[in-house]
């Protein structure tokens, strides 16, 4: 299911990198007991990053105005919490639905700064 990358894969990925840091902050205390920490949370980056690309992108190109497409919205952040659902079962983090929907809110914000939508020429 997880991706596999090397661990300085978030370095020229702006968005994972800030993906990693939103993670780093949900689950600190869970992360704090696991001795694959730092690599679970590199392949959840970039999982997520994959995850908010394959949506906002056709053929390599930036869908327009993709942050005002709610059904878009709510792709990701079915996917994401899917994702996070199977990681924390996975690798026994804890689960609690309201701070995950407020993560997963939190990585859309960060997407819609680094993916801004092209606005729509009249």
């Amino acid at each position: 299911m997880f991706i596999s990358f090397d661990s300085d894969s978030v370095d020229g990925n702006p968005a994972a990198s800030v993906f990693y840091e939103l993670l780093t902050q949900h689950w600190q205390s869970a992360f704090s007991q696991k001795s694959n920490k730092i690599k679970l949370t590199i392949e959840l980056s970039l999982e997520i990053d994959a995850i908010i690309r394959s949506h906002i992108f056709s053929y390599d190109i930036l869908v327009k105005e993709w942050q005002a497409n709610n059904s878009i919205e709510y792709q990701i952040k079915l996917a994401i919490g899917n994702l996070l659902f199977d990681a924390g079962a996975i690798h026994h983090l804890p689960f609690d639905y309201e701070k995950m929907d407020e993560l997963i809110d939190a990585c859309v914000a960060a997407a819609k700064i680094h993916y801004p939508a092209q606005p729509v020429e009249s």
